[in-house]
């Protein structure tokens, strides 16, 4: 009887958290800075991505994933597009602004359709993750980094 009462309460108790409490990562660039998260710099972007690959979800849609190798001579290759589905190869340059955002100017491999964006990045723990911009209410992308 008392393990059916604990289960109850404990139902209970997830119930009426959000789920957002159980979330793992900061899903907004506030959230990384009130936790003790950072805005890189400049020259702390430069260092982290050059002859780095980075992964993650796109700013405009969640279920679309790219894949970047960011080479010391500024170009950039990989692949993009919707998760489980074969991606789209991409080449283009990035450099780091003088804001300290990654920018991105690429196009398909099959097409020509080039896209500019730019991005900051920030540092949280161990993990890097990247936003469209640095409003404190941005959304920001976890981003897997190897050498």
């Amino acid at each position: 009887m008392m393990t059916g009462l604990i289960r109850i309460l404990a139902s209970s108790l997830l119930l009426a958290f959000p789920l957002s409490v159980f979330a793992q990562h900061p899903a907004t660039v506030g959230e990384i800075l009130d936790k003790g998260g950072k805005k890189l710099t400049q020259e702390e972007v430069t260092k982290v991505l050059t002859g780095a690959t980075t992964k993650g979800n796109s700013f405009n849609n969640s279920r679309y994933v790219r894949e970047y190798t960011h080479k010391s001579d500024g170009s950039l290759s990989g692949t993009a597009g919707p998760l489980g589905e074969k991606p789209e190869q991409y080449e283009g340059k990035w450099w780091i602004s003088e804001a300290g955002q990654l920018c991105v100017d690429r196009k398909r491999t099959t097409a020509r359709n080039y896209r500019r964006y730019c991005g900051s990045y920030f540092v949280f723990g161990n993990e890097y993750y990247e936003a469209a911009d640095d409003d404190r209410s941005s959304r920001v992308f976890v981003r897997e980094i190897r050498r």
